[in-house]
């Protein structure tokens, strides 16, 4: 039941995963994931997206990942994501975003804890990357944790109401039950 919670979260929240790329220094109006399909005009940015541009290549190079990620080349959007990555640190903002959703769709559930956890320090105010985080969390059997992530992308977005979801299940002990983690790691919470 959890294992089919965590993929229907994950698949749910794709469109959370995408961060707000399109953000160049011209400060564009453009809303979350304009920049890859047409969607509403917002009238507000994010300061956290405005403290990281991206330049018109690298927008093309994450246009690049999203279409293999679209196609279902998750290893392939994974390349070119770190190939963004290598060629501009400055975007990885946006990479550790969509690098965590392609790392959670290849089970590399430890490596999208990293790049949401990354995600959640460079951009601290998107839910989508406190819900992904949580997401991840939670595949990993990091219950607590996870719940302190979707609560946090719950303040940030409290309308959502896929984080409201993931949020109610999270608190449920029934669904996932507490000190799960200490007890497979052994006594004094030691491996």
């Amino acid at each position: 039941m959890r294992a089919m919670l965590v993929q229907t979260v994950l698949v749910t929240a794709c469109v959370l995963a995408i961060p707000l790329a399109a953000q160049s220094q011209g400060a564009s109006t453009a809303s979350r994931s304009a920049w890859i399909e047409p969607a509403e005009i917002s009238a507000t940015v994010s300061a956290d997206f405005l403290r990281h541009p991206i330049s018109t290549k690298t927008r093309r190079m994450l246009r690049s990942a999203i279409a293999w990620m679209r196609s279902g080349e998750h290893q392939k959007a994974i390349q070119q994501l770190e190939l963004t990555l290598a060629k501009d640190p400055a975007s990885a903002a946006y990479v550790h975003s969509l690098l965590g959703y392609e790392f959670m769709r290849t089970d590399q559930v430890a490596a999208a804890i990293d790049s949401f956890a990354q995600a959640v320090l460079l951009i601290p105010h998107d839910p989508a990357n406190h819900n992904n985080f949580a997401v991840s969390l939670a595949a990993a059997g990091d219950y607590e944790r996870a719940e302190e992530e979707a609560e946090r992308a719950h303040q940030l977005a409290p309308d959502n109401p896929d984080i409201k979801r993931l949020l109610d299940a999270l608190r449920d002990p029934v669904q996932f039950p507490r000190g799960t983690l200490n007890a497979q790691r052994g006594p004094d919470g030691l491996d």
